[in-house]
């Protein structure tokens, strides 16, 4: 692993939690940006060297002037378009870096299951403790990653599934997914995290299908035993939460209806947003003109750093004061152009991904390749559900490993025309 990977993903793991139990000075959270802002410029230094990746130096720049000429084109100033570019583009360019050096991460494949089984059990213990210690089931209780971080644990949970059901798919072997399932429930009632309720059946019911497919890995009985397997947890998963949180009830859709939905204000956090209401507050901002509509309100514009007393200028002119989940924001600032294009970004990294994993010879390999196409295919609702574009600890783990797969298949396509044997 780069030592830059290492220094951003122990800061983003530990920082949180010291800053909000230890007194740990606020500014210590800015390590993992150093590290994001250094793997940037060497990439970028390397980019203009070697030449190798400028295409997507370029779509990157292209993107960048869009989105700074209509930013400007609105009146807003350089400090929240600088903010918004770093929100938008530090992921991609840790994919990037990971690209141009993915000889520092050998077997990687290997490492980023270890990593992330590593984080989740880190987490849960930490979760563990608070518990103990007294503290009230809820956003707060997330382990290491401080106050409100259950959305940014509820996005982790899902990646290492993610991972984890690849390499099911990849070896055959289920013990992976069933610990992380284990872990993922536990931490999920702990955090009052219902998405990964959803998600888990989900994930693995297309697991199930890809080994029946392609892989041919799996008798009918015995998937049929996994789908029984899958009830029961999604049950015993029910009645754990519901006996936390007995005023509660999981499946009540009029509920969850209404929270999607709600606007309400209170003194002690401001406006409380849903997330389809917000959807539909964005669109209606932007729906005033052709262009606006098109192309949004520019880079920035729906950004907002308290840190530097930053906010775009979409964001200050609401009532509201509202920001938005990551697709949320992506349409503010880039109107149906960027929806368009991020659709069609995930769809080709889908299929490089799917063909790659079932040509590939090392399953080690293919396992992360399935892995990651679970988590891209569904990532259009996780950037709905909140703001896991920009969330540290899964953007670092999936622009690196995005990066390095690419780069990877790159080299051995290039070996495959060279009557070379692959690399993994």
């Amino acid at each position: 692993m780069s030592i830059l990977f290492v220094i951003s993903f122990l800061s983003d793991t530990f920082t949180p939690v010291l800053i909000w139990k230890a007194g740990l000075p606020a500014q210590f959270r800015w390590i993992s940006h150093t590290a994001i802002a250094l793997m940037i410029i060497i990439a970028f230094s390397k980019v203009l060297r070697e030449g190798k990746g400028r295409q997507v130096l370029l779509f990157i720049s292209f993107l960048t002037s869009l989105g700074m000429i209509v930013a400007m084109a609105n009146g807003q100033g350089i400090g929240p378009t600088l903010w918004g570019w770093w929100l938008l583009f530090k992921g991609p360019f840790i994919g990037l870096y990971a690209f141009l050096f993915s000889y520092l991460s050998r077997h990687y494949e290997v490492k980023i299951i270890k990593w992330c089984f590593g984080l989740t059990i880190v987490l849960l213990i930490a979760q563990l403790i608070q518990y103990f210690g007294g503290e009230v089931p809820g956003d707060n209780l997330s382990g290491t990653l401080g106050p409100f971080g259950t959305g940014h644990l509820a996005i982790i949970l899902v990646f290492s599934l993610s991972l984890m059901c690849g390499l099911w798919i990849a070896k055959g072997k289920k013990i992976g997914v069933i610990t992380i399932t284990v872990i993922g429930i536990i931490s999920s009632v702990l955090g009052e995290v219902k998405l990964y309720f959803y998600l888990f059946p989900l994930y693995t019911l297309i697991s199930l299908f890809i080994l029946i497919k392609y892989k041919k890995g799996i008798k009918v009985w015995n998937a049929t035993v996994i789908l029984i397997l899958i009830t029961c947890v999604m049950w015993g998963f029910l009645k754990l939460y519901e006996n936390v949180f007995s005023e509660e009830k999981l499946l009540n859709w009029d509920s969850i209806s209404k929270t999607t939905n709600i606007l309400r204000y209170s003194e002690e956090y401001g406006w409380d947003v849903g997330r389809s209401y917000g959807t539909k507050y964005v669109w209606n901002r932007i729906n005033k003109n052709f262009l606006t509509l098109a192309f949004g309100g520019g880079l920035g514009s729906r950004g907002e750093s308290r840190s530097f007393n930053v906010a775009g200028l979409g964001t200050r002119s609401d009532l509201i004061n509202y920001s938005g989940t990551s697709l949320v924001v992506i349409l503010g600032e880039y109107g149906l152009f960027g929806i368009t294009l991020l659709l069609i970004i995930i769809t080709w990294v889908s299929i490089k991904l799917c063909k790659g994993a079932i040509s590939s010879k090392n399953v080690e390999f293919a396992g992360l390749q399935f892995g990651l196409l679970i988590y891209t295919v569904f990532s259009p609702f996780l950037l709905f559900y909140n703001s896991a574009w920009v969330m540290p600890l899964p953007s670092l783990l999936y622009w690196s490993s995005l990066g390095y797969v690419l780069s990877i298949s790159r080299r051995n396509q290039l070996l495959i025309m060279n009557h070379v044997p692959h690399m993994v």
